[in-house]
């Protein structure tokens, strides 16, 4: 979960590193941490709105370049939309694509 500390954006400076955080804990949260991120943007997270959909699917250590373009094609997306401009449709797809996404193998 994000906290206001995370969000400071006064500055660009500040939203630069508010975005850098938010990609690390994707990178170390992988998917989980991912759907917490569309969550904060669909409730107006600035930070979270600003980022650009392939930057987040990226961030993601399951996802290389080429399972990221066919799931964003899979959603109807694209690389460059940021997720505060997603249409509540848009936002679905995507949660049904990320459902789909490949997931960490796990030793037995």
């Amino acid at each position: 979960m994000t906290t206001a500390a995370d969000h400071r954006a006064a500055e660009p400076g500040d939203q630069h590193r508010a975005q850098e955080m938010l990609l690390a804990k994707i990178g170390h949260g992988g998917l989980p941490a991912l759907a917490l991120v569309l969550i904060d943007s669909r409730r107006g997270d600035p930070v979270a709105a600003a980022m650009t959909v392939g930057a987040l699917l990226r961030a993601v250590p399951e996802v290389d370049w080429l399972t990221c373009h066919d799931l964003l094609r899979n959603a109807g997306l694209r690389d460059d939309q940021l997720l505060g401009d997603l249409t509540p449709d848009q936002h679905r797809a995507m949660a049904h694509t990320l459902n789909r996404a490949p997931r960490p193998h796990l030793p037995s």
